[in-house]
C-alpha cells in the first residue's frame, strides 16, 4: 500500500482544532496518507510569507507530493480555488498570489481552476473552506482521483508584484518578503541575479551593507548581506535581529548597487 504525502501549510496556529478537523477530513478519505506539517504558525492573513514558506521547501518534496496551502483572506467570497500541477507535485490554494513565487520559478505550470462541487463536504462552512473544500479535495487527489478532473485550466490566476525582483543596468532592485525566526530578512533577489563583485546593498535608512559569505564573518552586532540557505540575498545582523534593529518588514526596498 502506497502512503501517499499531503502537506498542510495554514495560518491556523496550535490552539485551536482547525488543522486538526483537516487531518481528520483527509484520513476519512485515504486513511494511508502521510500528512506533513509545514507550518500553522503563518502570520494571520499573510498571503506573501505563506508564499515564501511554501517555495522554500517545495523542491524538498518527492513527486506526487500533494500541498495544502490555506491562508484565505478571502474565504466565503467569490475568490476561486486553484490545482496547481507544478514540478510533478500538486499545490491546492486559494487564488490569491499564495502561488506566485513557484510559478515565477517554475513557468510551465499547469493551473486548474477548482470547480467540481461533487468532491467537496456535503455541508459547507463560509467561514472554513479549509475543512469542507481542501481537505476532500487532498483526500480524493491522494487516493487516485486525477487533478485535470477538478476543472479547467485557467491562466486568469492572481500573482503578487512584490514577489519578483528586477536587475537593472545599475544593480538589482528587490524587496524583503520574509522574516525568519531569528530575524533576519530574507528578500526576492537570487543569488544568480547579483552582479559580479564589488558590489553593496542599501536599504532605506542605511546606506551602505558590504556583502559576506557568513552570519560571523563580522562583529558582533553588526549588519551583514549574505546568499542563505534559501538561494536569496538575505539581511542579518550577526547574534541579533535585523528586523528590530533595522524596522525591516516584508515589502522594505532593498537595493543592490554596482560599486
Amino acid at each position: 500500500m502506497s502512503h501517499p504525502i499531503i502537506t498542510l501549510l495554514t495560518d491556523f496556529g496550535l490552539k485551536d482544532g482547525y488543522s486538526a478537523a483537516m487531518k481528520a477530513v483527509i484520513l476519512g478519505i485515504c486513511p494511508h496518507a502521510n500528512i506533513v506539517d509545514i507550518s500553522h504558525s503563518i502570520t494571520p492573513q499573510s498571503i506573501s510569507e505563506a508564499a515564501f514558506v511554501l517555495d522554500s521547501c517545495f523542491d524538498y518534496f518527492p513527486a506526487e507530493t500533494i500541498h495544502v496551502a490555506v491562508v484565505d483572506p478571502g474565504v466565503g467570497t467569490e475568490r476561486a480555488i486553484l490545482a496547481a500541477r507544478i514540478a510533478g507535485q500538486t499545490v491546492l490554494a486559494p487564488d490569491n498570489g499564495l502561488l506566485s513565487l513557484l510559478i515565477i520559478r517554475y513557468p510551465d505550470s499547469l493551473i486548474y481552476r477548482v470547480d467540481n462541487d461533487a468532491l467537496y463536504a456535503k455541508v459547507i462552512s463560509n467561514t472554513f473552506h479549509g475543512r469542507d473544500i481542501f481537505a476532500p479535495i487532498a483526500g480524493k487527489l491522494a487516493c487516485g482521483f486525477s487533478v485535470d478532473a477538478v476543472g479547467p485550466i485557467t491562466n486568469a490566476h492572481r500573482s503578487m508584484s512584490m514577489m519578483a525582483s528586477s536587475v537593472e543596468p545599475e544593480g538589482v532592485v528587490g524587496h524583503v518578503i520574509y522574516i525568519d525566526h531569528f530575524g533576519n530578512a530574507i528578500t526576492n533577489i537570487y543569488e544568480n541575479q547579483l552582479p559580479a563583485m564589488p558590489f553593496y546593498i542599501e536599504l532605506p535608512g542605511v546606506a551602505q551593507i558590504s556583502y559576506s559569505s557568513a552570519y560571523a564573518s563580522c562583529a558582533v552586532g553588526d549588519i551583514v548581506a549574505l546568499t542563505g540557505s534559501h538561494g536569496r540575498l538575505e539581511i542579518a545582523v550577526n547574534g541579533g535581529s535585523a528586523a528590530e534593529l533595522l524596522g525591516l518588514t516584508s515589502g522594505t526596498p532593498v537595493y543592490v548597487h554596482i560599486n
